[in-house]
């Protein structure tokens, strides 16, 4: 009876594929810590009785966890108007308590619709990495005067790791950014030294003037390869698009 060899681990792949799977992993990694830590702070918190986390992106601020749908919608009221401590905490980088949304008048429309939410007062922390503001952790209590010094401080503890969490993250992707571009631009250097070795050897002419020749015919063969690619996109009634 023969035995088949045993098969190493499959090869670690570095294609575009590969980042985009990893990609997901982290994204499920970072989504996994900010539920447990908005959960646990809430849980840790005296007074607490739901909590959400915010994180601004390129479409605008979003509750990436929550406590459950109270602290969604609280923290929607708060992205609709465009105003709110949760806003302005990270926008400042400052922490911000409402001891009673019955009385607070910085931000009264917010805290109208907080009060029909049955919230009685709120702590935001601002998520900062590198001096810039990314989002908040924000604490909803039912009752009024919720939160003193020492809930901050705890508070701040969670909004910490938080902010760790996001700087590792960003960190990552900063660097698997710079391995893609480099591989790129690798890959471009490689055609066009191709390309030149082909128009001298057909030309005569020499390696300067053949770069000259590829660098002034770069912008027509962007353009064509843009109107190409918005041809193939659209949506033609008469059938396809044909070159000719």
């Amino acid at each position: 009876m023969s035995i088949a060899p045993e098969q190493g681990p499959a090869p670690v792949t570095t294609t575009l594929e590969g980042s985009e799977t990893v990609e997901l992993v982290l994204e499920r990694v970072v989504n996994s810590t900010m539920e447990q830590i908005v959960q646990l702070a809430c849980e840790a918190i005296d007074g607490c009785s739901m909590a959400g986390l915010t994180l601004l992106d390129a479409g605008g601020p979003h509750t990436l966890a929550a406590t459950g749908e109270g602290a969604q919608r609280v923290d929607a009221h708060q992205y609709e108007i465009g105003s709110g401590p949760c806003l302005d905490a990270y926008r400042n980088r400052v922490v911000l308590r409402v001891d009673s949304t019955a009385s607070d008048a910085r931000w009264p429309e917010f805290l109208r619709q907080a009060r029909a939410e049955d919230v009685g007062s709120i702590l935001s922390l601002p998520l900062v990495v590198r001096e810039d503001g990314l989002g908040a952790l924000n604490l909803y209590g039912e009752a009024e005067h919720a939160f003193g010094l020492a809930e901050e401080r705890i508070g701040l503890a969670f909004a910490t790791h938080a902010s760790l969490t996001l700087s590792h993250a960003q960190g990552y992707w900063r660097q698997e950014q710079a391995r893609q571009n480099l591989g790129i631009a690798l890959t471009t250097r490689g055609v066009i030294d191709q390309a030149k070795g082909v128009l001298m050897a057909r030309t005569g002419r020499s390696a300067d003037e053949v770069f000259e020749s590829l660098r002034r015919a770069a912008p027509r063969s962007a353009r064509i390869a843009r109107s190409s690619t918005l041809l193939r996109r659209s949506s033609n009634p008469l059938g396809p698009v044909r070159p000719w």
